[in-house]
């Protein structure tokens, strides 16, 4: 399955998505930690929508 994928206007989130073009080159069991990496990158920008960017501290 390919996709062409549309920019967001968002780099990091083109980043995560542009990530899913190198699962058809790994093994099976490191779609995971693709996936995982993607996620935790999808929620760090929709939390700074929320709440505004995080400071050096992450808070």
């Amino acid at each position: 399955m390919q996709h062409e994928n549309e920019e967001t206007g968002e780099a990091r989130v083109d980043q995560a998505i542009a990530g899913l073009g190198s699962l058809p080159g790994l093994p099976l069991d490191e779609h995971v930690a693709v996936f995982e990496d993607m996620h935790a990158t999808l929620r760090q920008v929709l939390s700074e929508l929320d709440s505004g960017p995080a400071d050096a501290a992450g808070r």
